[in-house]
């Protein structure tokens, strides 16, 4: 049996109307001008409520952060056989679902940058799951056609800006269709991909439906 204390559904209600109460709020208007009261106000709880559990509002961003992004890269695993593989697997596929679930958080994160910090923050995350499953795999230094550091920023970089615009466009395509494209990218690159350069015979033509409105 696990020695995990369960928190109580209450609690858990109460922390959940609080951070929807803040998401709201920062599509509004800055974060800077949203105040306690009307986080309170707007969960449909009282002042001493909120404190019970947060101390400010910035307690609520960051803790609210912190649960989305270790729910988030908890069962993210970039190792040789997932950055080797054609296909994306389907704990990387639920990653991107699971970003869909939380758009509006996301959308208020990275598309209003509703925290300046939360980019970064997920651009290290993904900076060392991929520093860890690259290491196996990069060839010695000598041999290298980019440095390693370069190479991972530019993945990583481009990555959050994907799923940037993507949030922002209010997602056109689905989850599955999104992480496939990039996994071709990824591994043959934007030239190759475009038809500007000749793409390898054995590549795979992608056959998911891109609509994520069908």
């Amino acid at each position: 049996m696990s020695s995990e204390k369960k928190i109580d559904p209450r609690i858990k209600r109460s922390r959940l109307l609080l951070r929807d109460a803040l998401v709201s709020l920062i599509e509004e208007k800055d974060y800077d001008k949203v105040t306690v009261q009307e986080i309170a106000e707007r969960a449909g709880l009282n002042r001493a409520t909120f404190y019970l559990h947060f101390k400010d509002k910035q307690d609520l961003l960051d803790q609210s952060t912190d649960e989305i992004l270790t729910e988030l890269m908890g069962d993210v695993k970039i190792t040789p056989e997932v950055i080797l593989t054609t296909t994306p697997p389907p704990h990387i596929v639920h990653f991107f679902e699971q970003i869909a679930v939380h758009a509006r958080f996301f959308q208020v994160m990275l598309v209003k940058k509703g925290d300046l910090n939360f980019s970064n923050r997920l651009l290290e995350e993904f900076h060392t799951k991929f520093r860890h499953g690259m290491q196996s795999l990069v060839a010695s230094d000598d041999q290298l056609m980019v440095p390693k550091d370069l190479a991972v920023q530019y993945i990583t970089s481009a990555l959050i800006g994907v799923l940037t615009w993507w949030l922002k466009h209010d997602m056109p395509y689905t989850p599955r269709y999104l992480v496939t494209n990039l996994f071709h990218l990824a591994r043959h690159g934007p030239m190759r991909s475009l038809g500007i350069l000749p793409i390898e015979k054995d590549t795979p033509r992608l056959v998911v439906a891109p609509s994520s409105r069908q």
